[in-house]
């Protein structure tokens, strides 16, 4: 790697300077993660090259060495551009791979991977499709058509939870229930079910709606056309979950009457052959609540046609008012902990901080691979990722020594170590002194080292990482 002039041209051995030393190299090579100290590092060397009018040769090809240099940002922030007048990098030059322009703009936004729009949950498996259905068909929908446990619709929880826009809260708004589910009923009408109608046209929110439901495909059988068999969609959000003695899924769900009084109690049993999917560590016992999405279809392989529950997928959530998909309890005591934290940062400093949980992967601007971080948070243009850490097992930390550094390409990494805490009988305290962390982290930079301060107790006396 070569430092030369401004207006270097090939051939021109005048314009060199010198070569760059082995510790500008590590600083230049090292990940580019905004407000980290190597960012700082290589911001400062980055200045000095563009102060010096100085340019860059990069040594991937040696017949044609493309040529970089520094660019200063609206954000006030450096990067490296390649020489629209000279030759690419080699498609695979690792230095290239961590210093392309976008991965230093401290104001990047978070690029997701692509999700499909269409659904279809039930198809004409034993009826021969038209060349044109085969062409529209995607293979991977086609492959999970046939499989038992369907994680589509998984993946349209998630998606219905993200087009609502309740995978984040930033403190300033609360919802209700009722609410929550009208948003999620009017994202419901982005998307289409086997590309005839909208899920919202057969999205349900009340099981008392299922004899309705059935009422109504029994009726519209003749529109399904294409190669999708007739069902519904019903979403419910439930507080319990579990098994009945014969095996069979049933949840259970509390609702307190607006005029006070007893708890109103709704329990529904799924019928024998209706399948659940729950993803990732997710059991029962964890308790709820839960997202529930189920579908109403003729089961496959019954001699008889009647509709009835077939498969469904449960999603744990934070709370029922605010049904943002949470992996695990750690995930939910982290998340109700750093809520707390915003509404005092909120109230007391006028400091509005944004928590957003991925339901999908995120593209690391760096080495354009998928990853998904369990918590961001945002204030202004400045992101902090808190990892909840919930196993100490060798697959859990082999998985994450690959994914982790991919996540510091997006922002500067807090990690917690949730079962730890668990096992200590700490959780809910390291949990808020997590959080705490967290915030600190994204509005100082810097790590504190404080006493862990439990929500109950917290007020304007000892708040959450106070730094006035």
């Amino acid at each position: 790697m070569k430092v030369v002039k401004n207006g270097y041209s090939d051939g021109d051995f005048k314009g060199h300077i010198r070569d760059l030393n082995d510790n500008e190299k590590r600083i230049l090579g090292a990940v580019w993660t905004p407000n980290s100290d190597p960012w700082r590092e290589q911001q400062e060397l980055l200045l000095a090259l563009r102060e010096n009018h100085h340019w860059l040769v990069c040594s991937c090809q040696e017949k044609t060495p493309p040529i970089m240099f520094p660019r200063r940002y609206p954000s006030g922030t450096y990067g490296l551009v390649n020489h629209a007048d000279h030759r690419n990098h080699d498609a695979e030059c690792p230095f290239w791979k961590m210093t392309r322009p976008d991965a230093a703009d401290e104001n990047i936004k978070l690029k997701k991977t692509r999700q499909r729009f269409d659904f279809c949950f039930h198809r004409q498996v034993t009826e021969k499709l038209d060349e044109e259905e085969k062409d529209e068909l995607d293979p991977d929908e086609e492959k999970k058509s046939r499989s038992k446990g369907d994680p589509g619709l998984v993946k349209l929880i998630y998606l219905l939870i993200s087009l609502a826009r309740l995978d984040r809260f930033d403190g300033q708004r609360e919802y209700r229930e009722e609410e929550a589910i009208a948003r999620i009923c009017t994202a419901a009408q982005l998307l289409t079910l086997n590309k005839l109608f909208t899920i919202r046209q057969w999205l349900y929110t009340d099981i008392r709606e299922l004899e309705d439901a059935i009422r109504r495909l029994n009726a519209a059988e003749a529109e399904w056309c294409r190669s999708g068999r007739p069902h519904a969609l019903f979403l419910l959000l439930v507080d319990k979950i579990g098994f009945t003695e014969e095996g069979r899924f049933k949840v259970e769900s509390f609702h307190k009457p607006p005029d006070g009084g007893e708890w109103d109690v709704m329990t529904h049993e799924f019928p024998a052959h209706f399948q659940v999917v729950m993803p990732g560590r997710i059991h029962s016992q964890e308790g709820g609540p839960f997202i529930l999405l189920f579908t109403v279809a003729v089961p496959s392989g019954s001699p008889l046609p009647f509709y009835s529950e077939c498969k469904g997928a449960v999603v744990p959530i934070l709370t029922k008012n605010h049904p943002l998909p949470v992996d695990s309890r750690f995930e939910r005591e982290t998340l109700k902990a750093l809520r707390k934290q915003m509404k005092w940062w909120r109230d007391n400093r006028r400091t509005w901080i944004e928590v957003f949980k991925p339901n999908f992967d995120l593209i690391a601007p760096q080495s354009q691979l998928p990853v998904r971080p369990d918590v961001v948070l945002e204030h202004k243009n400045r992101k902090v990722i808190l990892e909840v850490m919930g196993s100490h097992s060798e697959e859990y930390r082999a998985s994450k020594a690959i994914t982790v550094p991919r996540m510091f390409e997006i922002a500067p990494v807090v990690e917690f170590d949730a079962l730890a805490a668990d096992l200590d009988g700490q959780l809910k305290e390291r949990c808020w002194q997590a959080a705490a962390d967290a915030i600190r982290a994204l509005l100082t930079g810097e790590l504190p080292v404080a006493t862990p301060v439990h929500p109950d107790t917290a007020t304007a006396d000892n708040a959450p990482t106070d730094l006035e």
